[in-house]
């Protein structure tokens, strides 16, 4: 028998513990599902959407740390939440329709 054959395979802790995800488009799709699995993996979550019902109710769902019901192509409204946030930001996932980007 092989040293390989006998080993235990060792369980995994969440990947996610202690960190902070912000989900762009976090009430419906695929962002919905990104932030269950950031949930699932330990994280401390913040969603934000347009549909401000949605949203809550995905936050009620998940516990969400914080939401914030906005357009993501409303430049000055991201800005906005970006810089009241409490804490350091370990992930930021973007599932938003994004508009044009103007340079």
């Amino acid at each position: 028998m092989s040293a390989s054959a006998s080993t235990i395979p060792s369980r995994r802790g969440p990947e996610l513990l202690r960190q902070t995800v912000i989900i762009i488009g976090g009430s419906a799709g695929i962002g919905l599902e990104t932030a269950r699995r950031a949930r699932a993996e330990g994280a401390s979550i913040m969603l934000t959407g347009r549909n401000r019902e949605r949203l809550e109710q995905a936050a009620r769902e998940l516990g969400a740390e914080r939401t914030a019901a906005f357009d993501a192509n409303d430049a000055a409204s991201l800005q906005s939440f970006f810089q009241d946030l409490p804490s350091p930001i370990d992930h930021v996932m973007v599932t938003a329709g994004i508009g044009t980007i103007r340079s």
